[in-house]
């Protein structure tokens, strides 16, 4: 697992503020945003670049890729979720938080990130095929 102690300290930074802790009149994180969140960190298979509290209340969850950036934003009883690929379509996924679906969330991540792979080509055993190939070009010569 990939979780790593450095986001429960961001996490109780994040819990730590108080209202108006922009200065801008932002809100407070409720304890149980904080809550959903680190349940939600502590399953994803691919480690956020960024944890921010928003003004808004809620936690941004953020990646960046070479492929482009993906954000999970979390309430207390929603999330909203986006991609922003660089070539392609977005993903636009939101509502209940017990409707939330982490499998969709981790293979639109792994878009953004480079890490997916189709499942057509995951059963392949590819050191085989390499093996193949070095058997083929040796039987050749």
């Amino acid at each position: 697992m990939w979780y790593e102690a450095s986001l429960d300290e961001q996490l109780s930074d994040v819990k730590a503020l108080g209202e108006d802790w922009d200065g801008h009149g932002a809100a407070s994180i409720d304890v149980a945003i904080v809550n959903n969140a680190k349940s939600l960190l502590m399953l994803l298979r691919n480690p956020p670049d960024y944890l921010l509290p928003s003004v808004s209340g809620t936690i941004l969850i953020e990646w960046e890729g070479l492929l482009g950036r993906a954000s999970l934003e979390i309430g207390i009883d929603t999330f909203g979720f986006y991609t922003a690929p660089k070539v392609g379509k977005s993903i636009f996924l939101g509502g209940s938080i017990r409707g939330l679906e982490l499998g969709d969330i981790d293979f639109a991540v792994s878009t953004i990130v480079g890490s997916a792979v189709p499942h057509s080509l995951e059963s392949i055993d590819w050191t085989l095929g390499i093996e193949s190939l070095y058997k083929e070009g040796a039987a050749a010569a």
